[in-house]
């Protein structure tokens, strides 16, 4: 089964730009979606339908090119699923929030007496 990249961008006034490298790459305009937004200066996103590997990184490369912020993969997708715009959001905000921060360094007092003994951040 198929699977879909999606590409978060920055401003949607170079959606025209991407949709031209896609399919200057081989990528017909029925496999993949540029979600616009009514505002000027927000975001958008772009997902692609992928074969394999090889093809995800071609168009990873390609939304590289484009500055992406954020590239989600999503396996055994097919893009008619990744035409709903709402569903496609949740799922993204899912793996979002998934996503673990690094903790900071932690300290430990090596003596055993008292409130020194504590974790120090």
């Amino acid at each position: 089964m198929a699977s879909i990249i999606t590409g978060l961008f920055n401003n949607h006034s170079n959606y025209k730009t991407l949709e031209s490298d896609l399919e200057n790459a081989g990528i017909d305009g029925s496999h993949y979606i540029v979600y616009l937004n009514n505002s000027s200066d927000e975001h958008f996103l772009a997902s692609v339908q992928v074969r394999d590997d090889a093809h995800a990184y071609s168009v990873s490369e390609i939304f590289n090119k484009n500055d992406v912020n954020k590239t989600y993969l999503f396996n055994n997708m097919t893009i008619q699923e990744a035409s709903n715009y709402e569903d496609l959001k949740k799922r993204i905000e899912v793996l979002a929030a998934a996503q673990i921060p690094n903790t900071p360094d932690i300290n430990i007092k090596e003596t055993d007496s008292g409130i020194d003994s504590q974790v120090k951040f």
